[in-house]
């Protein structure tokens, strides 16, 4: 799930788990916020993605034949 966050979200897994302090270092190379980057536009499109990814992983969860019985 995080992989796929972070591929819709164009960055690498690790960035996801990395807090504020230490991506707003100034030699940290995190100190770009990539969500104020975005255009609204952008941001609309992310959430569109992400909200896909994760519907369609939670759709194969809960069909029935990947219940355990």
């Amino acid at each position: 799930m995080v992989e796929k966050i972070a591929n819709a979200l164009d960055v690498e897994p690790f960035r996801l788990f990395i807090d504020d302090e230490s991506r707003n270092g100034k030699n940290s190379p995190l100190n770009t916020d990539y969500l104020d980057s975005l255009s609204t536009i952008e941001r609309q499109d992310l959430v569109k993605r992400i909200i896909s990814l994760v519907s369609s992983d939670i759709e194969q969860i809960l069909r029935p034949e990947n219940k355990k019985r």
